[in-house]
């Protein structure tokens, strides 16, 4: 699989549509709990009724596109990883080098702790904390 210029820029695309769009959408949730409180408390007519139930329902269409928007697209490092871990976890010779490193890191080990132990045999004098 090969990443293109296209989808880099996708990528980072993400990031600048979902902090816009959460913030749209808090505001507009405020907007529409202003608009809620004023119907009930300051609407004596019905056109007054009538103008604030179009206002209501274009800021909950708002809210619930800009939310989802929010919500549902991922974001740069979600999409990168997305892109990245299936490389590195389906390929072969990282799996094998991986192994390799191990194995060497495990004889590192037990070579240390010999060494450990052999200089606390050699100086029993000497307190080890």
């Amino acid at each position: 699989m090969t990443i293109s210029a296209f989808d880099i820029y996708l990528v980072t695309l993400a990031d600048k549509i979902v902090d816009p769009a959460g913030c749209i959408a808090g505001t507009a949730l405020v907007f529409s709990l202003f608009v809620v409180f004023t119907m009930l408390l300051g609407c004596d007519t019905k056109e007054e009724i009538k103008k604030a139930k179009s206002v209501l329902k274009l800021l909950c269409v708002i809210v619930v596109v800009c939310g989802s928007l929010a919500v549902f697209i991922p974001s740069s490092k979600t999409i990168a990883a997305m892109y990245v871990l299936p490389a590195i976890v389906n390929n072969e010779h990282i799996q094998n080098s991986t192994g390799n490193a191990l194995e060497a890191l495990e004889n590192l080990t037990k070579e240390w702790l010999k060494d450990t132990v052999k200089s606390k045999d050699s100086n029993p004098t000497e307190e080890h904390i």
